[in-house]
């Protein structure tokens, strides 16, 4: 498998450590302030030891520490990230305080020393050995000293020693616990960071030729203010699969990788292969479509393809090469116009076009029109109907069930991929979106249970299908039970409402899901923003795991992932016992798909609390 370096999706496994760090430096700073506090009740609850032969009373001395306490409260909320003085500083005035309560009380102070030794162990342990051998030599020259200042630990000396030498045994004894403890973190960290860097690798490049893949070229488009696209599409490839083989097929892909890739490093330009005979490459956000630079790019790679020829069993063959040219001053749904005006290209027989807003031909307009009359009576005539698919445990008892959304029509239960893109279109989307929510929680009433629901990004961004959804949970009080399936998409510009949703829905006992892992997009931003409870496996990878040796390795460092983040893992797309065999022997906690059940309707949802094994 190919090593990369370090990107900035790699580095976000560090934020999400260094998150971690951060939230327990703010615990760290509210225990400090409940223990002082605490100590400061007992102090003066016992204060009728003698302490004549010092001015200081241990009530001032836990003052001082119960204000700094709230001090470093605030440093840890204004600057989480913990700096080298904030450390020492904090080691001075725990022990300092510690000591200096134990240099004016008598033995009666002796709980204090388990506390003491607290503070020492767990600065190792937080921030490694260099902190832990500052705090043991600070703190066993503070204890010294004040036990052997006070006449009371004088009168027991032999206690005074021993609790002096046992600081310095014990701080030694667990120096060396927390350095192998140390070690063997770090070592986890780089596995994990390793693992991660190797699963986005797979995720945004195309395993043959090693190009960036359509999700890549999606994630980037995002991003740019204008793209010239150019697309390319190889004529009649599969006669060649055909002819010569899957393997000389490859070797044609490889060889067009290698020519285009020497083209990028020429023009400065970026290239993936976006789908099996598909090559895209994109140019500079900062050319203009007219611009002299952009004309003579896409010169030179028109030259290139023209006279374009491969070796295949000793012979020179020349292949025939469709292509489209995409410039634009926005980033809207580039690709899919791109796609739309290679269709075109390969309609009139055309070899080069740009492209124009006339490819959204009258046959789409007219197609449109039809789903936007079918879906409008759909709904009119309570014809959305939910259907659910058992989702089931390692054992294969039914454990919950997937809401999905069908569209009855003359008869027939019509599958998403028809109307759901255009009910974006045509503005239904928001009321599909609500039928369903209502339908599906009238039925979970009804069973015991739990369902899950698809939200997308913007259903989530749409606040009167948030505030619909929360009202319907609060009355039909659901929340234990449901479990929201976030669909990601290319378009999110910021996970802050989507990580507010989340809060607010755990807040009601919801579960959240991420649908889809591996599709694309920004799967790892998502991943380390939402921190969800499971991790849904796209189909895609799980479909052909038991023949697709690259999917397989995929597949399993997923699951390494989710392992160390806490996150239950289910498989989409299980259709045979193959398949489940290899998703069971890999780790995967749940599964899903026709090999267990189909999407079924209400009266027709599995009752049973196992699934009979497909033969």
């Amino acid at each position: 498998m190919k090593v990369v370096t370090m990107s900035a999706k790699q580095n976000l496994i560090y934020k999400m450590i260094q998150a971690s760090r951060i939230d327990a430096a703010l615990s760290q700073a509210i225990a400090r302030i409940v223990f002082s506090a605490v100590l400061f009740l007992i102090v003066t609850a016992l204060n009728g030891y003698p302490s004549s032969q010092h001015e200081i009373a241990p009530e001032i001395i836990v003052s001082l520490h119960l204000i700094y306490a709230f001090y470093a409260l605030y440093l840890a909320y204004r600057h989480p990230k913990d700096a080298h003085h904030r450390k020492i500083t904090n080691i001075f005035f725990d022990l300092g305080a510690l000591s200096g309560v134990l240099a004016v009380a008598d033995t009666r102070m002796i709980f204090l020393y388990p506390v003491f030794l607290w503070v020492i162990v767990g600065n190792g342990m937080r921030y490694g050995m260099r902190y832990l051998y500052i705090a043991l030599g600070v703190g066993t020259t503070l204890l010294a000293t004040a036990l052997f200042t006070n006449a009371s630990w004088m009168a027991h000396r032999e206690l005074a020693v021993s609790l002096t030498a046992g600081v310095v045994i014990l701080g030694v004894f667990y120096g060396i616990l927390i350095n192998k403890i140390y070690k063997l973190n770090n070592e986890l960290e780089n596995k994990v960071v390793e693992r991660t860097a190797q699963l986005e690798f797979q995720l945004y490049h195309d395993d043959l030729t090693k190009l960036k893949n359509r999700y890549a070229l999606k994630s980037s488009c995002a991003k740019d203010s204008f793209i010239a696209l150019f697309l390319i599409d190889i004529d009649n490839f599969k006669d060649y699969n055909e002819l010569y083989g899957m393997d000389t097929g490859n070797a044609i892909l490889r060889k067009i990788a290698r020519v285009l890739g020497e083209l990028a490093e020429e023009t400065g330009c970026e290239v993936y292969r976006i789908y099996g005979d598909g090559f895209a490459v994109k140019f500079s956000s900062d050319l203009k479509p007219d611009s002299e630079t952009l004309n003579l790019h896409i010169n030179a790679i028109l030259s290139k393809l023209i006279s374009f020829y491969v070796d295949i069993e000793n012979h020179e063959e020349k292949l025939h090469i469709s292509f489209t040219v995409v410039a634009v001053y926005e980033t809207e749904k580039i690709l899919e116009k791109a796609d739309m005006a290679l269709r075109y290209a390969r309609k009139k027989g055309l070899k080069y076009i740009v492209y124009d807003a006339k490819f959204d031909t009258k046959e789409e307009i007219e197609k449109n029109l039809l789903w936007k009359g079918r879906i409008k009576n759909a709904i009119e005539n309570d014809n959305i109907i939910p259907v659910f698919q058992a989702i089931v445990d390692r054992d294969k008892n039914v454990i919950k069930y997937e809401s999905l959304i069908r569209l009855r029509y003359q008869d027939k239960l019509i599958s998403p991929f028809f109307f759901l893109d255009i009910a974006i279109k045509t503005r239904q989307y928001e009321q599909l979106t609500m039928i369903m929510i209502n339908k599906c929680f009238t039925f979970m009433q009804k069973s015991d249970r739990d369902f899950s629901i698809n939200l997308s990004f913007s259903d989530i961004h749409n606040s009167t299908t948030v505030k619909y959804l929360i009202s319907k949970i609060k009355k039909h009080n659901v929340g234990s039970r449901l479990i929201i399936e976030i669909l990601e998409t290319e378009d999110a510009e910021s996970f802050q409402k989507v990580r507010d949703f989340v809060d607010e829905m755990r807040a009601m006992g919801v579960r959240i899901a991420i649908d889809d892992f591996g599709s694309g997009y920004s799967n790892f931003e998502h991943l380390f923003a939402i921190k969800p409870d499971y991790l849904k496996i796209d189909g895609s990878l799980i479909k052909n795991i038991d023949r697709d040796e690259d999917a397989r390795k995929l597949v399993e460092s997923m699951i390494f992932l989710a392992e160390k983040m806490g996150i239950k893992t289910i498989a989409e797309f299980v259709h045979s016992k193959e398949v489940y065999d290899i998703c069971r022997h890999i780790g995967i906690d749940e599964f899903q798909g026709y090999y267990f059940a189909e999407p079924m309707e209400e009266a027709k949802i599995i009752s049973s609390e196992s699934v009979a094994e497909v033969a």
